[in-house]
């Protein structure tokens, strides 16, 4: 939980809720900073959640999930899907850097 909340705060996300008993994570809404989004659709928002469970002593399975929201209707702009391609690779990105923490902290060996 420690390293979830630390690669959220190093990439400016607020923790809105965190559960360590339940493993559960919630940020902030945050603004979207992609230019095709914002030309389309004016102020889109996301923010993640992160639930972590153990599964066996060696092995912990993280669950990403990440929300977009707007005051306009996307389900017919172009920008909906960048705005989850955004979102997917800011995801992707995130799951790297938690990773990398986890290295680093001594929480995981090997790749």
């Amino acid at each position: 939980m420690p390293a979830v909340e630390r690669t959220f705060e190093a990439d400016g996300w607020r923790i809105e809720r965190k559960d360590p008993w339940n493993g559960a994570v919630v940020t902030r809404w945050k603004p979207i900073h992609h230019a095709l989004v914002t030309s389309f659709a004016g102020k889109i928002e996301a923010r993640c959640a992160v639930s972590v469970r153990e599964l066996r002593p060696d092995r912990t399975l993280v669950v990403f999930q990440g929300g977009i929201a707007s005051r306009k209707d996307l389900s017919h702009s172009p920008a909906l899907g960048f705005a989850k391609h955004a979102s997917q690779k800011a995801s992707q990105k995130w799951q790297v850097k938690l990773r990398a923490d986890l290295n680093r902290h001594g929480a995981i060996k090997g790749p």
